[in-house]
């Protein structure tokens, strides 16, 4: 069965739907199962809103428990509530029926526990449908609202029900950053709803104390909104040079924010020092710099010169000091050398000038001496060198001559001794010889004539036996005389007894040929291997007869004789030269300058016929 509740505390509107809802059968338009629809509450034929004197009661379909544990309900069973009695009709706020009927909201009359009732359903005019007098925040918007304030956002309406506006008092989010519904932009809101900021243009009291609205730093208020002033680290245009921000008067900017010049009396970047005075002669010039040594200023008491050119070859060096003798930097224009030293000795002498051959002083490692004077004969010479023999200068009472050469085949020996015959130099073009004596017939004469000796090849031809050695001696000996030859001769031939060292002159002057031309300088020369010329012309100057061959070579002489003048090895003599039959002999060769001149070949027959060589003694 349906339970009901009566209560007249049930809003009109709802009283007129219940009504509706247990008067009228249900309908179902779309055959939905479960889904039941009542027509609209009937309106009342005087224009109200559907109320009627009649109906003094609503009734309510109980489907749930309600927030006092009053019961429940199943549709089309029974239920009982928790106390397990029947739900029961009130009236009103009593318990105890109205015959008249029971009030309620809507109805028109304000009863207890109503603000209002203008017994209509319009929740926009002064009393809602809830019999409440109309308030901003109720959720509908009545006279004098021009919206209504829902929850903590004042983005769409404000708490008093009014639209946001920037001024209203009223934080919008996210729009306004403050509102504090005044339009004094001293404070802590612009009238703009804007936080103030430093740049805004307006002075916020009590945090700044200026607000131009620019960004010029260089006026009478900065950027951060402090009033300009000197050591704020900007340099406002017009009043100050400088500001550097800081209270240190030796960079480029002084405390009264003037710009740092030389002379202020502080030392500023770029300076060295600043003794606030122009004069150069003290330790600070008016450049600010150090004196120093080449700043072109003579600092008083510490430099006798300052010229500020680098040199130190005019009268002020570069140390500042005037320069002098002995301080060893040359004056240019006054000083030839300075070496610093009073040493005459060396290069250069005590008077700064260069040591010089003729100054009287000797130089060392220069000059052997210096005698100070031109004279050229003395034992000084004009060169500063010791006169010696071969200088070139006679030396008077010391030399008879001085050729200034080397040589001892000029009229001037290297003892600077005239050249003498007999001094046993040969004087080239005027002696022939000098054995350093004046004695004759040893191979250079008394008057340095040479004494030469002749050789030939005999223009007769022998065979082995040419009467032994006499004979043969006496065949050279005849066979000069024919050609009209001085001297005594004797054959180069040896035996097994003797040979032509054992019994020739051991001449120690020249063999010649007979047409002057040297054969040896002397026994020594002659014997040493080697001629300066062949033995090749007969006693008439004539080449020398071809004879039998010796090595197929025509030109064979006998001699059984080595290049020493001493016997050669073997027997080929000939029989000590007296024998033309079979056995060999010992050769050698009139055209050959070398050993083979007298040793070249043995063997053949002593029957040949070969021409002797013929020395004078």
């Amino acid at each position: 069965m349906m339970r009901y509740l009566y209560s007249t505390s049930i809003t009109r509107a709802a009283a007129l739907g219940l009504i509706a809802a247990l008067t009228l059968p249900a309908c179902n338009t779309d055959d939905t199962p479960g889904d039941t629809h009542y027509p609209p509450p009937p309106t009342a034929s005087d224009g109200t809103d559907g109320s009627t004197d009649a109906t003094n009661a609503t009734f309510a379909t109980v489907t749930s428990a309600t927030e006092t544990g009053s019961g429940e309900t199943d549709s089309g069973t029974d239920s009982t509530t928790e106390s397990g009695t029947e739900p029961t009709l009130t009236s009103g706020s009593s318990e105890t029926d109205d015959s008249t009927g029971g009030s309620f909201c809507g109805d028109g009359v304000v009863d207890d526990g109503e603000g209002c009732d203008d017994g209509n359903d319009d929740n926009t005019d002064d009393c809602t449908n809830d019999c409440e007098l109309a308030a901003c925040g109720d959720g509908f918007i009545q006279p004098g609202e021009e919206c209504e304030h829902q929850g903590m956002d004042n983005n769409d309406c404000t708490p008093v029900c009014t639209l946001p506006v920037c001024g209203d008092g009223f934080i919008q989010q996210d729009v306004e950053a403050c509102d504090d519904g005044d339009d004094d932009n001293t404070d802590d809101c612009l009238d703009s709803c804007e936080l103030p900021s430093c740049g805004d243009g307006f002075v916020h009291e009590g945090v700044e104390a200026c607000d131009d609205g620019d960004d010029d730093d260089t006026d009478g208020c900065l950027t951060s909104c402090e009033l300009a002033s000197c050591g704020d680290g900007v340099v406002q245009l017009g009043v100050e040079g400088c500001d550097d921000g800081n209270d240190d008067n030796n960079d480029g900017c002084t405390n009264a924010c003037t710009l740092a010049s030389c002379g202020d009396g502080f030392v500023q970047q770029g300076e060295e020092c600043d003794d606030a005075n122009q004069l150069n002669s003290d330790e600070c010039t008016e450049f600010c710099q150090w004196a120093t040594c080449g700043d072109g200023h003579v600092h008083e008491g510490v430099e006798e010169c300052d010229d500020a050119n680098g040199l130190d070859n005019d009268f002020c060096t570069t140390e500042c000091t005037l320069t002098f003798c002995g301080d060893g930097i040359v004056h240019v224009g006054v000083e030839e050398c300075d070496d610093a030293n009073a040493i005459d000795t060396d290069d250069c002498t005590s008077s700064c000038q260069l040591a010089v051959c003729g100054d009287g002083f000797v130089q060392e490692g220069v000059e052997e001496c210096d005698d100070g004077n031109d004279i050229d004969h003395d034992e000084c010479l004009n060169a500063c060198t010791v006169a010696v023999c071969g200088d070139g200068v006679v030396q008077l009472g010391v030399e008879e001559c001085d050729d200034g050469n080397n040589l001892n085949n000029d009229g001037c020996t290297n003892a600077c001794a005239k050249a003498v015959c007999g001094d046993g130099l040969v004087f080239e073009g005027v002696e022939d010889c000098d054995d350093g004596n004046l004695v004759d017939d040893d191979g250079c004469s008394s008057q340095c004539v040479f004494e030469d000796k002749l050789a030939f090849v005999t223009s007769l031809m022998f065979t082995g036996d040419m009467g032994g050695l006499d004979g043969a001696d006496a065949s050279c000996q005849q066979l000069a005389e024919q050609a009209g030859l001085p001297g005594t001769y004797f054959a180069w031939l040896s035996t097994f007894t003797t040979s032509p060292s054992a019994r020739f002159t051991h001449w120690g002057g020249r063999y010649v040929r007979v047409d002057g031309v040297k054969i040896a300088d002397n026994w020594a020369d002659l014997t040493d291997g080697s001629l300066d010329a062949a033995i090749e012309l007969d006693e008439f100057g004539n080449p020398g007869p071809l004879g039998s061959p010796c090595l197929v070579l025509e030109e064979s002489v006998w001699t059984n004789t080595t290049t020493a003048g001493t016997k050669a090895d073997g027997g080929d003599t000939c029989q000590g030269w007296t024998w033309d039959g079979v056995g060999p002999g010992h050769h050698g060769l009139f055209n050959r300058t070398d050993h083979g001149w007298t040793d070249i070949c043995n063997g053949g027959s002593c029957g040949w016929v070969n021409p002797i060589y013929c020395f004078e003694q």
